[in-house]
């Protein structure tokens, strides 16, 4: 099982990925979801997913300053 979480300021850019995962990839369980980069960054540090799906533009800060603050990076990362 791959234990995945979901970053991305924008509703759409999360439905999409959970209903995809949730259809074509059983073996992905989606740990949680996030909208802010500040609680998917929490989320890293706490659930320490296997794959996080990141969008790359957000609100306060981008999808690169999430993994420079989430370093050393011990998971794969999807940019959405």
């Amino acid at each position: 099982m791959i234990n995945a979480i979901l970053i991305d300021g924008e509703s759409t850019g999360l439905e999409t990925p959970q209903l995809e995962i949730g259809n074509y990839c059983p073996d992905v369980n989606i740990k949680g979801i996030y909208k802010t980069p500040q609680q998917g960054l929490d989320a890293i540090r706490k659930v320490k997913p296997d794959l996080v799906f990141l969008d790359v533009q957000m609100p306060q800060m981008s999808g690169f300053d999430v993994l420079q603050d989430a370093s050393p990076i011990t998971f794969e990362v999807i940019f959405v």
